[in-house]
């Protein structure tokens, strides 16, 4: 890695929040997508999520070898020292790449509302953003964790089977404190304890369970097991990575485990095989928080492209301005000798950097690309190399030109002295240092161009010449006089006529001026009109987004309304029920007291008959 890269790597060396929630919604720390866009470099992308509690943040710290100071923030208890997704930034031992660690928020914390959702949110971002997803899980793996990663499901439901393969990460799975895992009473490697999980049938393995998802898109799985470090129950207070009470068998299978991560990565490419890049990576990141944050679920393949063009679009206008200014400050300042030089350099730098951050479709796409540089710069090279050959030419020869017009070369021999000024004028031209034949690719043509209008000049001042031939003629005869005055008419004729073609050729150059002022203020124009269209088409998607919105709000608020009336009328009905319920008791109470009655005046009835008798 190199020693610039480094440098600029230096504030991602210590823990930060990367994704989090707030107020309104998901956020993204701007400061950390601005470092990584600076270090222009390819990346690999592990990610540690699980269950509240169960050490992620630990040994994210033993894999990137931190300390307590530098590290990620770890503590004994229940509450949650990790909130949203932070970011830690290394070198790859490897590769010439950057290791990108994103440590998650535990899953299923008891002290938060709305956990479900927002767990699923984040798992969702976490691993679609990883290259190796490494799940910790304490003891064992069972239906408990396996329902911990139903939005790998939840994804899955939403993309085709290809993109789906080729957008999910590794899926790695990390069982913490324990030293064998056994199957059926037997023990076995890790991996082959994964895959008779993942094989196994129950209750919820169905198509697009949890279990089925990552057995059939995650088509690279690994498993490893890290025995308990140390009789601490506190790891807090291990802190640093050698600490001295780490058990020498922890220590080996961190170094397995750790050795595989490392051994086993590539750096993070698109669907398409493209590597990515930092810049392309923080794009990528945005759009999935936003896209996340609607509650849909991101077509990535669709999404990789579009930034892919963006990205493309973005290096390519950045590279030809630098060259472009690169160029002009050489030729002005010459801090770096030969143009010619300092030209290849520039080119092989654009190209590098063309290489080295643009997302290409292909390896001929790349290639057609730099081919397109390469044009690009030439021609660049070529139009500057053209305006300063003409710009030395032109200041220089005002001189002369405006000598003839100050009436300086009146006096015998004019062309003589006016040829003997433009020499001087060429040998300055060839001397000059950073326009050299080697160099200059219109030098030649450019004095070409101005001799043409040399000769024109020599043309009045051959006519000066033969004024005063004719003056010094004066005393010779009538013929030879009347034979020079033909000559001076007919030279009179062309210098005329020379002027006028000057006269036209300037104007012509004028309008050939004014229609490429014309054409660079149509094509702002067409740029000007393209970004609006682009902010109105994005403003409509805002306001469909905003319009489903409501509409999703309105249906929500329809079916509160529903349900609070049927809870109103089955209340309601109750009522009546218990009143129904009291009446009966009522009329029943009310019939019993009239048979009670009756019976009594049946029974007096009957007394006062056996007294008549």
């Amino acid at each position: 890695m190199s020693r610039e890269l480094k440098f600029r790597l230096r504030n991602l060396q210590k823990p930060q929040w990367f994704i989090r929630f707030s107020a309104n919604g998901l956020d993204v720390n701007e400061n950390v997508l601005n470092e990584l866009r600076r270090l222009e470099s390819h990346i690999v992308v592990f990610t540690v999520t699980g269950s509240l509690r169960t050490g992620k943040s630990w040994i994210l710290n033993q894999l990137a070898e931190c300390g307590v100071e530098n590290g990620f923030g770890v503590a004994d208890g229940q509450t949650a020292v990790t909130s949203g997704i932070w970011i830690l930034c290394r070198e790859h031992p490897i590769l010439n790449c950057v290791v990108v660690f994103l440590d998650t928020e535990g899953l299923h914390d008891p002290f938060k509302t709305n956990t479900e959702q927002e767990d699923n949110r984040l798992s969702t971002l976490s691993f679609l953003l990883s290259d190796k997803f490494i799940f910790n899980a304490k003891d064992k793996f069972d239906n408990n964790d396996l329902g911990k990663i139903g939005f790998i499901a939840m994804i899955s439901k939403k993309l085709q089977q290809r993109e789906a393969q080729e957008s999910f990460p590794e899926f790695i799975l990390l069982l913490r404190d324990v030293s064998r895992v056994k199957v059926k009473g037997k023990v076995v490697e890790p991996k082959e304890y994964l895959e008779n999980i993942l094989e196994s049938a129950g209750p919820d393995d169905c198509r697009f369970s949890p279990k089925w998802c990552v057995r059939e898109y995650c088509k690279k799985r690994a498993c490893f097991t890290l025995t308990q470090p140390t009789e601490f129950e506190d790891l807090s207070e291990l802190g640093e990575t050698d600490h001295p009470e780490l058990k020498a068998r922890f220590l080996e299978d961190k170094e397995k485990f750790k050795n595989y991560l490392f051994r086993n990565s590539d750096i993070k490419r698109l669907n398409n095989g493209s590597p990515y890049t930092t810049s392309a990576f923080c794009e990528y990141t945005r759009a999935l928080v936003a896209t996340v944050e609607d509650g849909a679920i991101p077509n990535v393949s669709s999404l990789q492209q579009r930034i892919a063009e963006e990205e493309n679009q973005r290096v390519w206008k950045e590279t030809t301005e630098l060259f472009r200014n690169s160029i002009r400050d050489d030729e002005k300042t010459n801090l770096y000798g030969s143009p010619t030089e300092r030209f290849k350099v520039l080119q092989k730098e654009g190209i590098e950097r063309i290489q080295n951050q643009m997302i290409p479709q292909s390896q001929q796409h790349m290639s057609e690309i730099v081919e397109e540089f390469k044009v690009f710069s030439e021609e660049e090279y070529k139009k500057l190399s053209t305006e300063k050959c003409r710009e030395f030419l032109t200041c220089h020869l005002e001189t002369c030109f405006n000598m003839i017009e100050d009436n300086c070369y009146m006096a015998p021999n004019a062309k003589e002295k006016f040829e003997r000024d433009v020499r001087k004028v060429k040998e300055k031209y060839d001397k000059k240092e950073n326009l050299g034949p080697e160099v200059c690719y219109e030098k030649v043509n450019v004095w070409n161009e101005k001799e043409r209008e040399i000769r024109k000049k020599m043309k009045e001042l051959e006519l000066v010449d033969l004024r005063y031939e004719l003056h010094s003629a004066e005393t010779a005869n009538k013929e030879e006089k009347d034979h020079l005055d033909q000559r001076i008419k007919r030279m009179e004729a062309e210098v005329n006529e020379q002027k006028l073609e000057m006269a036209r050729k300037a104007q012509e150059l004028e309008q050939k001026r004014n229609n490429e002022k014309l054409e660079l203020e149509q094509e702002r124009r067409r740029n000007e009109f393209e970004f609006e269209m682009k902010t109105i088409e994005l403003q409509k998607q805002l306001r469909q987004q905003e319009d489903k919105m409501h509409d999703r709000e309105v249906r929500i608020n329809e079916k509160e309304a529903a349900l609070t009336k049927a809870v109103e009328e089955i209340k309601e009905s109750q009522t009546m029920q218990m009143q129904r319920e009291s009446d009966a008791k009522v009329v029943s109470s009310l019939v019993d007291g009239i048979s009670l009655i009756g019976a009594a005046a049946i029974t007096a009835l009957g007394n006062l008959g056996d007294d008549s008798e």
